[in-house]
């Protein structure tokens, strides 16, 4: 990718000076943050180990250690040759040597621009053999403030500049980078800005980031953290709510911003925010105190009292809360109940009207019993029982819905047209065409004469005014 705005030439330009390597400090300290360093569990042995590190054996005399107890928890044995703290793990006689393969992060400064390195290191492991690693510098990301080195724009917008190496053709992998390529600009994308397993502590930031609070803690650790240092610079050259959270101190609340809100978000709940760091309130359970401020809001309380936003109690505050929605929930569904009843009632009588002498017919042919439908209760243990949607046909004023019985079971639910008494559609279980489907639709073709006498007058009237038209 060739450069074309004036950015991306400084970026070129800084990396063209700058090689591809790290100091020796740098690289030990990753070897040392970045990998687990394992001592090797020989079988039948509660005290023989093999040294991942040096390659040594020894003996742990110290505590007798069992296999059951090395797979359930977490063991740390000290090996008498190197002197490494290593983590106990069980094999079955292991002699192939296995690989790893970790990533840091690098902050430094280059000719007024920010620049986070991310550096892939290599971990080569053997029973009886030393280990070794090796590193490889796969991507450079370039953060540069619009007004150029001597920025002093508070809040400054920022341009993002990308320089890596090439990576293979590998869908889901983030770390699959050709290390025999040279660092060039790309085009910036997610396989460029992934987590690191560790931040190197020894950081090198611009001004405008030390001016708005940038501090090593804000990386977290990076174990249990999920906030990349791209992500902090770009939070506080972009939004003054992360910039006075920073200078507070207040890691704690940038951890659960950064995972749970977008800046939008963060600017929604901002006053309570500032509550929060005014009177240095310390927030035991986030999810819980998140919670909490949504019902405040849902009750339609003061979001700027004192009393809801830092309670002495959040667990009591929180229950009492959730009991009144509760109570508020159920009356309103009671409310609804109690519509849709009048609504029913409403309707029954206006059904009773619709059908008249329809809704007394009643038709039985040796074992099948042929009968209408009443009332909305009956509707709807229809369509449970025969796992259709006949409820709602309930107030359909143009379809006169029957149940077919067979020796008390029930066989089908048929839909006439209240014009001329056709059958729509005659269905089983599941919508599904049901037995003795000929037989139903024969009786009921045969039974349209006395379904029109038992039509009710205006209903006649407007089927005959139909018709003539």
């Amino acid at each position: 990718m060739k450069a074309r705005t004036s950015f991306e030439k400084m970026a070129e330009a800084a990396s063209q000076r700058n090689r591809p390597s790290i100091s020796d400090a740098q690289f030990r300290w990753g070897c040392e943050h970045c990998f687990e360093h394992n001592a090797l569990m020989r079988r039948r042995s509660d005290c023989e180990f093999i040294c991942m590190e040096c390659g040594e054996k020894f003996a742990y005399t110290e505590t007798a250690v069992s296999e059951l107890a090395a797979v359930v928890i977490e063991i740390f044995v000290t090996c008498p040759h190197c002197g490494r703290k290593l983590k106990v793990v069980v094999s079955p006689n292991r002699k192939n040597a296995i690989s790893h393969v970790s990533s840091m992060q690098i902050l430094a400064v280059w000719d007024g621009m920010q620049v986070v390195r991310t550096i892939h290191l290599f971990q080569r492991t053997k029973p009886g053999e030393r280990a070794m690693y090796h590193y490889s510098e796969v991507i450079r990301r370039f953060v540069i403030p619009v007004d150029g080195k001597h920025s002093d724009k508070r809040n400054a917008n920022h341009k993002e500049v990308v320089m890596a190496r090439s990576r293979t053709v590998c869908h889901g992998y983030s770390d699959v980078f050709r290390t025999d390529t040279p660092i060039t600009l790309k085009e910036d994308g997610e396989y460029y800005d992934f987590e690191p397993m560790c931040v190197y502590p020894r950081m090198s930031v611009l001004s405008i980031l030390t001016r708005n609070g940038f501090s090593s803690k804000l990386c977290g650790e990076w174990r249990n953290k999920s906030i990349r240092p791209t992500t902090a610079i770009r939070r506080l050259l972009e939004s003054p709510h992360y910039e006075t959270i920073a200078k507070t101190k207040r890691y704690d609340l940038w951890y659960h911003l950064g995972e749970v809100f977008g800046m939008e978000e963060v600017t929604m709940i901002w006053p309570q925010i500032r509550l929060v760091l005014r009177h240095e309130y310390r927030i035991k359970d986030y999810g819980m105190w998140q919670d909490t401020l949504d019902m405040v809001r849902e009750l339609e309380l003061d979001t700027h009292s004192p009393k809801y936003i830092l309670p002495d109690n959040l667990k009591a505050l929180h229950d009492e809360l959730a009991h009144r929605l509760d109570v508020i929930r159920k009356r309103e569904e009671e409310e609804k109940r109690r519509a849709r009843i009048r609504a029913q009632k409403e309707w029954e009588s206006t059904y009773q009207k619709v059908f008249g002498g329809l809704l007394e017919y009643h038709l039985e042919v040796g074992d099948l019993d042929i009968q209408p439908l009443h009332n909305y209760d009956e509707f709807c243990d229809e369509g449970d029982a025969m796992h259709h949607c006949v409820e709602t046909y309930w107030k359909r004023k143009d379809s006169y819905i029957l149940s077919v019985k067979s020796n008390g079971k029930r066989l089908a639910t048929v839909e006439l047209s209240m014009s001329d008494f056709h059958i729509r559609q005659c269905r089983g279980k599941c919508n599904n065409r049901p037995a003795r489907y000929d037989e139903i639709c024969g009786l009921l073709r045969a039974q349209q004469a006395n379904f029109m006498k038992l039509k009710p007058q205006l209903q006649r009237k407007k089927g005959v005014k139909h018709e003539s038209v």
